[in-house]
């Protein structure tokens, strides 16, 4: 797990302290992890995904999935489907069992996942009134979502010869988030979209290392921040081709048939990260005083970064108000990923899905049930960190529920439920088995945009 690098650099940090007098107990005290998964120290940390607890219980379908309830940040083209303002937001709690062979630990972690509004800039209302559907359909939203996650506490023993037994601890915290605006445009069955992203967010790492082996050595504490800031792009399209025939009003009626293709794709994109510590510090406790002796000690350490490019293409077969199902590919170039402020070398991932939801009877006036969207998933995928020379997977198997809320004006909002079983981790290194649970609120009004008449 350790490099040629990284053990030089840990021999040089031990060896400046030799030959000082010490009784240590230093402390590692200005970082404190929300969560502990050692995977978030490589890379960007743990990603998070783009899609909606909605989406969760389909295994994370998004690429060719509409929802009219819903928004759907994996392909911006989606928008087009919504019938009423969505104004949603969800939480995500993973109970995480590590284990690298020898020792298992239990980790519980739980955050917001995601806020969103979208909406509709055309009332389907007012459609329906005036008896005829427009040729065009145009949808917008606004999300924060992160992107990643990092925290991680990690204490860890190295023999390094004749300088004695080493016990590193390592910790690290923060997160990347995305502020999101999505445009989409609907012409007759083929809509597009575009997404426009603006990343913000911080780090913080932490690496200390004892020598208790040695009764003359000072404990060597490494502090480094990260400040991210940078602009993405998304492009998406999808297709829909219906099956069945049309009403006289333009619309699919209750069961119509209809298979929507899907792909989007967002090019590479450069950020800039601003180094605002870089500090190395000797801490050292006697029988009479203790001290920090800063060594090092630098700010407005500037530094550029690629984020790579990414695809998906999906494809998705419906009847309407009964079921869909949904399948996907998606992929990143992330062997160009670069970031000058923290250099790793990560490789190309890609994922795979397919998910399915049933709503027995949406017409449904007295078995509230028979009106519930119940959905199921599974997924495999890689991702770009790697240990130990083998490439990160995961897979997992999801299933959920989507509760109707009948509001006034017949609008339906939903509260969807997830649960998620999945591993990830690399064979012959630490593997993680989770449960996790998601619940999300998807808030509907279709009297946004709506044209009052009076006589």
């Amino acid at each position: 797990m350790w490099s040629a690098s990284s053990k030089l650099s840990l021999r040089w940090l031990c060896i400046i302290g030799l030959g000082m007098p010490l009784l240590l107990n230093a402390q590692n005290y200005k970082i404190q992890p929300k969560t502990n998964s050692p995977f978030s120290r490589f890379g960007l940390g743990d990603p998070n995904p783009t899609y909606f607890v909605a989406q969760d219980g389909m295994g994370g379908v998004g690429v060719a999935h509409r929802d009219d309830a819903s928004a759907n940040w994996v392909n911006p083209a989606s928008f087009t489907s919504l019938d009423a303002t969505a104004l949603e937001l969800g939480i995500r709690i993973r109970n995480t069992s590590l284990n690298d062979g020898q020792k298992n630990t239990n980790v519980v972690s739980g955050n917001l996942g995601y806020f969103s509004l979208a909406f509709p800039l055309n009332n389907r209302i007012n459609q329906a009134l005036e008896r005829k559907r427009s040729k065009i359909d145009w949808g917008m939203g606004f999300g924060l979502v992160p992107l990643n996650s990092i925290g991680y506490n990690i204490q860890a023993s190295q023999d390094l010869g004749e300088v004695g037994i080493a016990k590193n601890t390592f910790k690290g915290a923060g997160g990347i988030y995305n502020v999101k605006w999505a445009n989409s445009i609907r012409i007759k069955n083929l809509s597009l979209g575009l997404e426009i992203a603006s990343l913000f967010g911080k780090s913080i790492s932490n690496t200390l290392v004892n020598l208790d082996s040695l009764r003359q050595a000072y404990a060597v504490e490494i502090q480094n921040g990260l400040v991210y800031n940078g602009i993405t792009t998304k492009l998406g399209v999808q297709y829909v081709l219906d099956i069945d025939k049309k009403n006289a009003l333009g619309e699919q009626e209750l069961g119509g048939r209809s298979i929507t293709f899907g792909a989007y794709f967002s090019p590479q994109a450069n950020f800039r990260t601003l180094g605002n510590t870089l500090d190395v510090r000797v801490n050292s406790v006697t029988s009479t005083s203790s001290y920090v002796d800063t060594v090092s000690y630098k700010t407005d350490i500037r530094k550029t970064g690629v984020l790579p490019s990414q695809f998906g293409i999906g494809i998705s077969y419906q009847r309407l108000a009964k079921f869909k199902i949904s399948a996907e590919y998606t992929g990143g170039k992330w062997s160009n990923f670069r970031n000058d402020a923290k250099p790793q070398i990560l490789l190309d991932n890609w994922r795979t899905a397919v998910g399915f939801e049933y709503i027995p009877d949406v017409l449904s006036y007295n078995r509230y049930l028979r009106k519930a969207r119940y959905r199921a998933g599974m997924f495999y995928g890689t991702d770009p960190r790697s240990l130990n020379g083998q490439q990160l997977s995961s897979y997992g198997v999801t299933v959920g529920v989507g509760l109707p809320i009948i509001r006034p004006r017949q609008t339906t909002s939903y509260v969807n439920m997830a649960l998620e079983l999945g591993r990830f981790g690399a064979q012959g290194s630490i593997q993680s088995t989770y449960v996790q649970f998601s619940f999300g609120i998807s808030l509907n009004d279709n009297s946004w945009f709506f044209k009052r008449k009076f006589n």
